[in-house]
């Protein structure tokens, strides 16, 4: 994210052995070891400026910044899921091997059965990208993945939700025509709507990859009607969001 106040800037080094050490799993532990170069805790959204979101379920006292290097970006979404696991605070997760990057979110909360066990509720990895894509200031993604462009500071989570959104947004533009759309609106208000308008997006996602693996021809017409389904559900909260805006 750009424009990140140096107030939070924190760059501090966490150590592969401290990652490591976090995994339970021996098969993870394995798999993150074998594509995890280094770990950097670049910034931290912390204090009221923002008023944190804290509930039965939720935690959002805290927003990570974290910078991961990979042997390669491949390897990102796999290395995405332990890392936001691993991690309490909901985290902006920034991979990178040198050569490409994509960015991970994840809105995440307690289980309700173990409060040290975090549950993702939502996750997204962008595609991967030439860094220059995420570094340059006047592209779509520079322009709307800013700090100074979030409209919905209400709270830590409120924020997060937005980035997250936005960031899929931008991560996959084509996936429905009017997709961009959203970014000029005032949705960013409603959290539910927002939640709404993401799962919407990735349940499009998914079928959009279940249609180009699908071997079948009959396949394909079925998931494609799906997909005209979600793409009407899409377009309905979009123009209940722009007949708001016009009233």
């Amino acid at each position: 994210m750009i424009n990140i106040p140096e107030h939070y800037r924190t760059d501090r080094t966490i150590s592969l052995r401290t990652i490591l050490a976090g995994i339970k799993k021996p098969v993870d532990k394995k798999k993150l070891k074998s594509c995890l170069k280094s770990v950097c805790l670049t910034h931290q959204i912390q204090g009221e400026t923002i008023p944190s979101f804290v509930d039965d379920r939720y935690r959002y006292e805290v927003i990570q910044f974290l910078d991961v290097q990979l042997d390669t970006i491949k390897k990102a979404e796999s290395a995405a899921t332990m890392l936001h696991k691993l991690f309490k605070p909901p985290c902006i997760i920034q991979f990178n091997d040198s050569v490409q990057g994509a960015v991970s979110f994840a809105d995440k909360r307690l289980s309700r059965q173990d409060d040290q066990e975090i549950v993702l509720e939502e996750q997204v990895v962008t595609p991967a990208r030439p860094l220059s894509f995420f570094q340059d200031p006047a592209s779509l993604w520079g322009r709307t993945i800013n700090l100074n462009a979030m409209v919905n500071i209400s709270s830590k989570r409120g924020l997060y939700l937005e980035a997250m959104t936005k960031a899929f947004i931008c991560g996959y533009p084509s996936l429905y025509s009017r997709l961009p759309e959203f970014l000029h609106t005032p949705v960013w208000y409603d959290r539910a709507t927002v939640q709404a308008l993401f799962g919407k997006m990735e349940i499009l996602r998914r079928l959009t990859l279940q249609k180009d693996k699908a071997a079948q021809t009959k396949d394909k017409v079925a998931l494609n009607q799906q997909m005209k389904s979600v793409m009407q559900e899409l377009e309905t909260i979009l123009m209940q969001v722009l007949n708001e805006q016009q009233s």
